[in-house]
């Protein structure tokens, strides 16, 4: 008998991945907007021991419209997505699902009454997903919000408050409030300076994603259920930072502790085929997050890293958050000589559970490591006769993902993609040399 803790290679068929993707943008004085329209087909291959699903077909279909523009001191911004998705079964007919979605928004903010350190903030949206199975829901939202942010010599203020509505519930307010001191400071001229800050940062928050972001991020069918909002009753952080720079380039670093507590938290559970999210009771989170920075002429380093201790209350069970890692971390080097960058990123995740139950070692994904590396160049016309090639430049970019070919897995039985890589073109017209 073959020994079945060895790895057994095998090629799988309808494993393909399509996509076409379109954007379009304008930017004037007082006035921008973004399109983003995109066509994805992929062979829905089923996890290495479930070939019920290996010859399924997805295709999904995205548009996106923003547009933002500035009245009288007044920022308004709007815009609406679409999404499309059709699942075909071919062996079984009747699990084939066609299913739409769209979300509409529009917001403005401003300065109140014309002050400076206060400003207000309003929207209003709606969305709406039907299909097949009877899938039909609507749900409309509002909001209203103030905040202000002072300065006390060395120290700075800011406190927020906001209320949310949503059709059918209650009014949600929130609230926020932070203070930052400047501890330290040296200005020994416009080339050097250095200083360190402290912060203490409090918040509570509502989250409403829309049908379309609930129901849509996953390209097999849906499933729909209704969810309550999501709110965070406390959201706190103490948080330190200091730079300083000189003329050789400038070197940041930030380290946070953080804690919140979420009520209704709204998370992905494995092994819903579906992978409709659910409210759970209570979601803790505490842990540090720290980041790193230098920058120079040439060159620009960064690095960050997470750690994190979870704590989901699902009935009378306290489990870690499924997919939620411990500790993860990535950094990114860049350099830049003329018209040409060359650069690589790391990221690393460290271990995630993968099912529903108190934390265990043989029900993780095992640590990975990605590595990525890019290289740009600008070309810039040189004509002096033709202004219209005078103002041309062109940036093409080649990249590399997972560029050591490391066999990974986002989620539990489905692998990810090993090493691919892809090649852009952007051409600006209006660019100045």
């Amino acid at each position: 008998a073959a020994d079945a803790s060895s790895p057994t290679p095998e090629r799988r068929v309808n494993n393909d991945n399509q996509m076409v993707s379109v954007a379009v943008g304008a930017l004037g004085a007082q006035a921008q907007t973004m399109i983003l329209a995109s066509t994805t087909e992929r062979g829905m291959v089923g996890a290495v021991n479930v070939r019920a699903y290996d010859n399924d077909r997805s295709r999904a279909s995205r548009l996106m419209l923003r547009s933002q523009v500035a009245l009288r001191g007044v920022n308004v911004s709007g815009g609406v997505r679409g999404f499309d998705l059709t699942y075909r079964d071919p062996s079984r007919p009747a699990f084939d699902t066609h299913s739409r979605s769209w979300a509409m928004d529009i917001e403005a903010g401003g300065a109140l009454w014309h002050v400076s350190d206060l400003s207000w903030r309003a929207g209003i949206g709606a969305d709406m997903i039907n299909g097949s199975g009877n899938l039909s829901q609507t749900r409309r939202r509002a909001f209203i919000g103030s905040e202000t942010v002072r300065s006390y010599g060395a120290t700075n203020v800011q406190l927020g408050a906001r209320i949310d509505g949503v059709s059918e519930l209650a009014l949600l307010p929130s609230f926020s409030a932070s203070i930052d001191h400047l501890i330290a400071r040296s200005d020994s001229s416009v080339a050097q300076r250095n200083f360190v800050k402290i912060g203490l940062r409090a918040s509570q928050s509502v989250r409403v994603p829309t049908l379309y972001d609930l129901y849509f991020s996953s390209p097999q069918r849906i499933f729909v259920r209704t969810l309550r909002p999501e709110r965070v009753l406390f959201d706190v952080e103490l948080n330190a930072n200091a730079e300083t720079v000189n003329r050789v380039g400038k070197l940041a670093i930030h380290g946070a502790l953080v804690g919140r507590d979420t009520k209704d938290a709204i998370i992905w559970f494995p092994g819903n085929f579906g992978w409709s999210p659910a409210n759970v009771g209570r979601e803790r989170v505490s842990g540090f997050e720290g980041r790193l920075s230098l920058d120079t002429r040439y060159t620009a380093l960064s690095a960050w890293m997470t750690a994190y201790d979870t704590d989901l209350a699902v009935e009378n069970l306290h489990i870690p958050t499924p997919y939620i890692p411990r500790a993860s971390a990535g950094s990114k080097a860049t350099l830049q000589i003329a018209h040409t960058s060359l650069g690589a990123s790391l990221r690393i995740t460290g271990a995630r559970p993968y099912t529903v139950g108190p934390r265990n070692p043989d029900f993780e994904l095992p640590q990975n490591s990605l590595l990525g590396v890019f290289a740009s160049h600008r070309f810039v016309a040189s004509s002096t006769d033709n202004r219209t090639l005078r103002r041309l430049s062109a940036l093409v970019v080649l990249s590399i993902d997972n560029a050591t070919n490391e066999e990974w897995q986002s989620v539990q039985g489905f692998p990810a993609p090993g090493r691919s890589w892809s090649l852009s073109i952007t051409i600006n017209p209006a660019s100045n040399p």
